[in-house]
C-alpha cells in the first residue's frame, strides 16, 4: 500500500479544507498520515481515526524558537518511516518539511494557498518569505499555485515545468444545491434577532488585521449616515473580535453591525444574506466567495490576488481598492438599490464557480500532479 504523508503548520488547517482530499485518497488505496501542531485539546485523531496523526510543534511566527525544535523531531519522524510522497501545505510547515526531506529524497509536492509575500506586506517579511520560497524552490518535485498572481511569481524563481496551476482546494458544489438551503428565512432572521426589513451584508473571516473587519465598521458608519435599511454580519472567531466589539459599541453601530463568532450554519448565513463581502488584505482562493457566488450572491470585495480570479468587476461584483471604506459603502449601497444588477450579478457568479472550482474537478487537478511525481 502506498503511503503519503500531509504536513501543515496547524491543525485546523486540515480541518478546515484537508478532509475531502484525505477520504479521497483513501477511497484510492492510499494510506494517509498527518504531520502537523495539534492544539492542546485537539479532537483531530478523533475526528479521523483512520489516519495516523503526529505532532510536530510548528509556528506560524516565523521566529520562534519552536520551529528550531519541530525541524529536529520532524528530521527523526522521516528519519524512521518511509512514505511515497510528502504533500506540504502552509509556508512555514512546507520549508521545514523541505529542508530535512533534502536527505531523506521522498517526492515533494507544495501547495501554495497564496504566497506571504505580497503588495501589503512589509519590506521585511516579504523579503524574508520570497528568499525562502526561492531557496526551497529547489527543493520539491511539484509546486502547485492557486491564483494566476502567484503562478506569474513562481515561474520568475522556479522551473515553469515544476509548478502547476490549479482551481484552489475545491468547493462541495452539491453541499450548496438550491434544495439544501432552508426556505425559512424569516425564521433564521429572527433567530438572530435580525429585523425582516434588513438587508444582510455577510463577511466570513478570521477577526485579524489581514481580514480588516474595521473596513466594514467604517463602512457601516458611513452608510447609516443616509441609511437603515442594512446590517453588516461578521462570522468568525478572532484575538480581534473583542476589539472590533468594543468599537461597534463606542460607534454606537449594534444596530448595523453584528458579529456572531464561530458558526456550522453558514449555508442558512447566507441564504439571509443579499450581499458577500471580502475586504482582505492578502488571500490566496478565497472559499468564503466561492460560497458566497454559489448562492447567487453579488460580491463585494477588494482587488488583490485570488479574490480577482472569482470576482469579475461588474459582472459577479465590483472590486475595490484595500482599506477603502468609502468605496465598499458606496458599491455596496449600489447593489442594495438594484436587485436586477443583484440578481443578474448572482447569476454570472455561480456559473463561474460551478463551471471551474467544484471539489471533483480540484481532485482530478491533484491526481494529476501526483501521477506526474510518481504516486
Amino acid at each position: 500500500m502506498k503511503k503519503i504523508l500531509i504536513v501543515t503548520t496547524i491543525e485546523s488547517f486540515v480541518r478546515a479544507f484537508l478532509i475531502p482530499h484525505i477520504a479521497h485518497l483513501q477511497k484510492k488505496g492510499i494510506k494517509v498520515e498527518i504531520a502537523t501542531c495539534l492544539d492542546k485539546n485537539s479532537t483531530l485523531s478523533h475526528d479521523l481515526s483512520d489516519v495516523k496523526i503526529h505532532h510536530i510543534p510548528f509556528s506560524r511566527n516565523i521566529f520562534s524558537l519552536k520551529n528550531i525544535f519541530a525541524t529536529f523531531k520532524l528530521y527523526h519522524f522521516l528519519k524512521l518511516n518511509n512514505f511515497h510522497l510528502i504533500h506540504v501545505h502552509t509556508p512555514i510547515a512546507s520549508f521545514i518539511t523541505r529542508l530535512v526531506n533534502l536527505s531523506k529524497k521522498v517526492p515533494l509536492v507544495y501547495t501554495a494557498h497564496g504566497f506571504h509575500f505580497h503588495k501589503q506586506g512589509s519590506k521585511l517579511t516579504n523579503f524574508i518569505f520570497k528568499l525562502s520560497e526561492s531557496i526551497a524552490g529547489k527543493w520539491l518535485n511539484k509546486l502547485i499555485v492557486i491564483n494566476d498572481e502567484d503562478y506569474n511569481q513562481a515561474i520568475t524563481f522556479i522551473n515553469p515545468k515544476k509548478v502547476q496551476l490549479i482551481h484552489g482546494i475545491g468547493i462541495d458544489i452539491n453541499r450548496f444545491l438550491s434544495e439544501t438551503v432552508s426556505a425559512n428565512k424569516k425564521a433564521i432572521k429572527s433567530k438572530l434577532k435580525i429585523p425582516t426589513e434588513k438587508k444582510v451584508l455577510i463577511h466570513l473571516a478570521e477577526f485579524n488585521r489581514n481580514k480588516s473587519q474595521i473596513d466594514l465598521i467604517e463602512a457601516a458608519k458611513i452608510m447609516k449616515e443616509v441609511r437603515h435599511d442594512f446590517i453588516f454580519l461578521l462570522v468568525g472567531e478572532g484575538h480581534l473580535r473583542e476589539k472590533m466589539e468594543t468599537i461597534i459599541a463606542e460607534e454606537k453601530l449594534s444596530n448595523y453591525v453584528k458579529t456572531l463568532g464561530f458558526r456550522t450554519d453558514i449555508v442558512d448565513l447566507l441564504s439571509i444574506s443579499t450581499i458577500g463581502l471580502n475586504v482582505s488584505l492578502r488571500e490566496g482562493l478565497p472559499r468564503s466567495i466561492m460560497e458566497m457566488m454559489l448562492l447567487k450572491l453579488p460580491v463585494v470585495a477588494t482587488n488583490i490576488r485570488g479574490n480577482r480570479d472569482l470576482v469579475k468587476h461588474k459582472k459577479s461584483g465590483f472590486l475595490v481598492p484595500v482599506q477603502s471604506p468609502q468605496e465598499i459603502a458606496r458599491y455596496c449601497q449600489v447593489l442594495l438599490d438594484n436587485s436586477e444588477m443583484r440578481k443578474a450579478f448572482g447569476r454570472n457568479g455561480k456559473t463561474i464557480i460551478e463551471s471551474n472550482y467544484g471539489l471533483d474537478e480540484v481532485l482530478k487537478e491533484i491526481d494529476k500532479v501526483y501521477e506526474e511525481v510518481g504516486l
